[in-house]
């Protein structure tokens, strides 16, 4: 099989998004100014955005980099009234999906199926915080039945690095299809969380799911299917391999920009509409999430950063870090504007995507990145230490592999501290 009718199928297996032909790259070398949505009619900025066609087309307009790319395109074509918009609504009764249903039939009934309630949730932050949380872990964004098939016991569950807590498998959901059948999709929790020392970390990528290796396992042999290897998704539509790590949502507050790539501006409501799009693409373009899902999941995630101080600049390792990262990684943050491709030197591949290219990457915020596997774009760096050890193998981002041995080890001190 080629690699672009492997890549295809995988889109098929995963429930993603269509294929877009190729298109004329034209990057923006601007700078990613977060989009701001005024308040209309006395309405918050995501009431605003929920409620008012031109507030949410408007935002979406402005947190484009690229308008010229494959990711933007299709959105600037079918976020309409009466493209995306006019789609029913996606909310349906789910249920978890547990250790003991493992190679067992599909529930068809039973009291634990729920749907989200959205109309007893006010416009207020902390309101949709809470719905947003619940939603994380409970709302079913992507229909996926090769994962019934991969996970047929405990030894498949982990082999494949799916997280367990408790009795729940992955955060996986079952959702009431119409005609009463079900099936299991996943949750944003099943690659954005993990379990660490017995405790569910939320916003923390899987670095272990090997999302390919499952696509593999359903397909019983069928043609040659890609294999990206643990804690990487392949997200564009384009026919090359360019899978990227399963992001860190940690620290989504303060990056300046979203996706690898830094195809979006980061801000509230654009936060939003990413998710909203990326729901309705995940489903074929046939459903689209209630937009209250949407503007709670991105109040959720936005809250998941940490909040303590930052160190003092008198703590060992504070003056090598400025001299050797801050000038990218600035700010309380510890985020910074996105960079040209050629200046990273990572793999381009994600960068150079026809869907996703504005000819940069974006830079990361390094708040919380003493815990964050799966560094670059790539993931071809496992963690800090990595990243900092000269003559590692993964090539690009040579910025702090000059050190001194004791100056690297601060470094690495402060790192961990933030």
């Amino acid at each position: 099989m080629s690699e672009a009718l492997a890549k295809r199928w995988t889109r098929a297996a995963c429930a993603a998004i269509l294929v877009l032909p190729l298109v004329a790259i034209a990057p923006s070398t601007g700078c990613a100014a977060a989009t701001v949505v005024p308040p209309v009619g006395g309405k918050g900025d995501l009431e605003s955005y929920a409620t008012d066609p031109a507030v949410r087309r408007a935002a979406l307009e402005a947190s484009f980099v690229n308008p010229d790319n494959g990711y933007a395109r299709l959105r600037l074509a079918k976020y309409t009234e009466t493209g995306w918009g006019a789609l029913p609504e996606w909310n349906p009764p789910a249920a978890p999906f547990r250790m003991s249903e493992l190679g067992g039939p599909a529930p068809t009934a039973g009291s634990s199926f729920a749907a989200l309630d959205l109309d007893a949730v006010p416009w207020t932050d902390a309101a949709l915080e809470e719905l947003g949380r619940r939603a994380f872990f409970e709302y079913p964004m992507q229909l996926a039945a090769y994962l019934r098939s991969a996970l047929a016991d405990a030894a498949a569950v982990k082999t494949y690095g799916v997280h367990v807590d408790g009795e729940r498998v992955g955060h996986i959901a079952w959702a009431r299809l119409p005609g009463g059948s079900s099936e299991v999709g996943y949750t944003c929790a099943t690659c954005h969380a993990s379990v660490v020392g017995g405790r569910v970390v939320p916003g923390r990528n899987e670095p272990d799911l090997a999302v390919a290796a499952m696509i593999r396992k359903a397909s019983a042999g069928v043609g040659e299917q890609p294999l990206w290897g643990p804690g990487r998704v392949d997200v564009t539509t384009d026919d090359a391999e360019n899978p990227v790590a399963i992001t860190d949502l940690r620290p989504i507050l303060f990056q300046k920009n979203l996706h690898h790539a830094a195809t979006l501006r980061n801000g509230r409501v654009s936060l939003a509409i990413r998710i909203e799009t990326l729901i309705i693409t995940s489903m074929g373009e046939a459903v689209r999430p209630p937009r209250k899902i949407a503007a709670a999941l991105a109040v959720y995630l936005r809250s998941l950063g940490p909040r303590t101080p930052l160190p003092a600049p008198s703590e060992p390792g504070a003056a090598i870090f400025a001299r050797a990262c801050a000038s990218c990684h600035g700010g309380e943050g510890l985020a910074g504007e996105a960079v040209e491709l050629a200046v990273v030197g990572t793999d381009p591949a994600v960068g150079l995507s026809s869907e996703r290219t504005t000819g940069r990457y974006r830079v990361p915020s390094l708040r919380g990145v003493g815990d964050r596997h799966r560094l670059f774009a790539s993931g071809d760096v496992e963690d800090v230490d990595e990243l900092l050890r000269p003559g590692r193998a993964a090539k690009g981002h040579q910025f702090g592999l000059d050190l001194s041995a004791a100056d690297r080890q601060a470094l690495l001190s402060y790192l961990h501290a933030l």
